[in-house]
């Protein structure tokens, strides 16, 4: 009997699995959706936390961010990063997105994580640490009526302080729905992150999952900046089907299909994919055909005047030497290029 033979991962599956580890250590849950841990949840994760009411970010937070480094005289003292005025944690998130008008009802679903502080292994476990217990809470409001106007809707019944709230508008043949989580819960003496919400999330769909939601309204190109105009123009095939406050937002497309999503969900973490880049050949442009390669030259990387503590210019060999370019009738030296004299016949 022969061994199995172990077939290495590729390349994509590692690079998923890193982003999914380091995705799970910032943001979690690392240990599960019903993980223990010994530490408070706020120490143990540094993203996606929606605090209670009127929580204010002390102010030490930020000193620690303006420590002055050893730097050159001429560069200047350091500039503090702390905020001159009170700073609240974020409360809420959301996102803006259209939808078909002919759409009356949508499906919305609220997750987040609760942690309780409890003992391990259960309440019969007396002689267990006490530890901060996850919670899986997941609400769905269906049907959700589109109606314009605002709105403020309870999730569920067990969290009547966390609620989504917004407003619906009708533009053109489309609706515009703005749709917020909050947390309006107040924090307590003791237990303080049991009133916190952990790896929140907002999921937007059709009660039954058809592609009703639209692209964004383009902006007027007569009023656009020169720059917005070219970045439009860049990025045409990009599509925009929401906007985040505070969040990401993904959209989950069907297959084959580019510019109807079943699907917009809040995005702690955003992840994109980038195509790869590669350079650019004659075959690509034929002009490129008759122009010579040029050998790139050496650069020489000079130490640093202890005197002043400014870096000297990088120099090419042979730089100081003008360089005359007749066949396309240019003179060229080190910091500027003329147009060659023509010569007298």
């Amino acid at each position: 009997m022969t061994d199995p033979v172990l077939v290495p991962p590729s390349p994509t599956r590692i690079r998923a699995e890193l982003e999914a580890a380091v995705i799970r250590d910032l943001l979690g849950p690392a240990g599960g959706p019903e993980e223990e841990l010994g530490e408070a949840p706020r120490e143990r994760y540094l993203l996606g936390m929606l605090a209670p009411r009127k929580q204010v970010l002390p102010q030490e937070t930020f000193d620690e961010l303006a420590v002055a480094g050893e730097g050159a005289p001429e560069d200047g003292g350091d500039e503090g990063t702390a905020p001159p005025a009170t700073t609240m944690f974020p409360s809420s998130f959301g996102l803006t997105f259209a939808v078909d008008g002919g759409t009356s009802t949508l499906r919305v679903i609220a997750r987040w994580g609760r942690y309780e502080r409890a003992r391990s292994g259960g309440e019969d476990s007396r002689d267990s640490p006490l530890v901060w217990k996850r919670r899986q809470i997941e609400a769905v409001i269906e049907p959700f009526e589109l109606h314009a106007g605002a709105f403020k809707r309870t999730i569920t019944a067990d969290y009547p302080d966390v609620h989504v709230q917004g407003r619906v508008r009708r533009q053109g043949s489309e609706w515009i729905m703005t749709l917020f989580l909050v947390n309006g819960q107040e924090e307590q003496k003791r237990r303080k992150d049991e009133a916190w919400l952990f790896q929140p999330e907002i999921i937007v769909e059709a009660l039954d999952r058809a592609p009703v939601f639209r692209k964004r309204l383009d902006q007027d190109a007569a009023r656009m900046e020169p720059e917005d105009r070219a970045m439009a123009m860049l990025y045409r095939r990009h599509v925009e089907f929401a906007v985040g406050h505070g969040v990401s937002v993904h959209a989950d497309l069907p297959p084959a299909v580019r510019d109807r999503p079943i699907r917009v969900a809040t995005r702690v973490v955003p992840v994109v994919e980038i195509g790869r880049v590669t350079s650019t050949t004659a075959a690509d442009v034929p002009a490129l055909a008759g122009l010579p390669r040029r050998p790139r030259e050496s650069r020489t990387l000079r130490p640093a005047s202890r005197s002043t503590g400014r870096r000297r210019r990088l120099r090419s060999p042979g730089a100081r030497r003008p360089a005359t370019a007749s066949a396309r009738g240019w003179t060229c030296s080190p910091k500027v290029c003329r147009p060659s004299r023509p010569s007298a016949s």
